[in-house]
């Protein structure tokens, strides 16, 4: 059984989790989070929960990068 400090811990995680995943469907990602999301611990994060990226992502200039998320965006969500 988990203790009340595991616990709140996995409340802490899941509540960033779910803050992100709300960021990213609510806006166009912009090149501040892109920057974020590759040169902070939010990467590896993100692997471990499945999420893959192409090495496409990992290297590409950011700002062609960002533009294609734009149009992927606006392909999904507008």
């Amino acid at each position: 059984m988990k203790s009340q400090e595991e616990n709140i811990e996995t409340a802490v995680q899941r509540s960033n989790i779910y803050g992100f995943l709300s960021l990213i469907y609510r806006e166009e990602v912009t090149e501040s989070l892109l920057k974020r999301i590759k040169e902070t611990e939010m990467l590896p994060v993100l692997t471990g929960m499945g999420a893959m990226f192409e090495d496409d992502f990992l290297h590409r200039p950011d700002k062609g990068l960002i533009e294609d998320l734009a149009v992927e965006y606006a392909r999904l969500f507008l």
